[in-house]
């Protein structure tokens, strides 16, 4: 066997090994802190909280969910809204208002059309966060689904800490059948949510934040 085709069987071999490796170590840490990652802290009062939604090409039941979903917050509701930042085409954000108009929400829902769609999904983002005014800012995809505590926690995890911002877990779920694909997708995005962001957290490492379901302070954006 030439040296060159030994050298690179062996990189094949090494690589995996040590990203395996990896994730094993923060798995570990992630079982070995859990019970010191899920402690609360009791919040009396609830900071104004902007939830960040950009959306193109998606369906307005689904947006609606993600509503219904918000409804279910452990959090004073009150002092929530909701801004849909939309890439569609102004017939779809009048369906979507006429659509809104008929629920009756607790919080506010103001729904935004882009002119310029310049950026993307970021550029979506930056529209958004620069009509909000919460203290507290959260993005999160139009198909996203959260715990009802999920903003609690990660708000008391920030209060405890004194950081700035708070990656929340991904759970990953499903409305169609749970076939064998569905599955091991489910699977492996609760792992590598365990892994990536709980692991690293235990294990001293910087968390880098994501773009949907990252809780940041208003300050620091400012």
């Amino acid at each position: 066997m030439p040296l060159i085709d030994f050298v690179i069987q062996i990189f094949i071999l090494l690589i995996p090994s040590l990203i395996l490796l990896n994730q094993i170590f923060l798995y570990y840490m992630y079982k070995k802190a859990e019970k010191i990652l899920s402690s609360n802290v009791n919040i009396k009062e609830f900071p104004f909280l902007s939830i960040i939604v950009p959306t193109k090409g998606e369906n307005i039941s689904t947006i609606i969910g993600l509503l219904d979903n918000v409804m279910e917050f452990k959090w004073d509701l009150r002092r929530i809204e909701v801004i849909i930042v939309s890439d569609d085409d102004k017939e779809f954000v009048r369906q979507l208002e006429n659509s809104l108009s008929t629920k009756e929400l607790p919080f506010s829902v103001k729904v935004f059309l882009r002119e310029k769609k310049l950026g993307f999904k970021s550029g979506a983002l930056s529209y958004g966060l620069e009509r909000s005014k919460g203290d507290l800012i959260i993005t999160l995809d139009v198909d996203s689904r959260l715990n009802p505590d999920s903003i609690y926690r990660a708000y008391s995890r920030m209060l405890t800490l004194g950081c700035d911002a708070v990656s929340l877990k991904w759970m990953g779920y499903s409305q169609d059948s749970l076939s064998s694909l569905v599955k091991g997708l489910l699977v492996s995005t609760n792992l590598g949510s365990m892994v990536m962001l709980l692991g690293r957290h235990a294990a001293g490492f910087n968390v880098f934040p994501v773009g949907s379901g990252t809780l940041y302070k208003r300050g620091m954006f400012e």
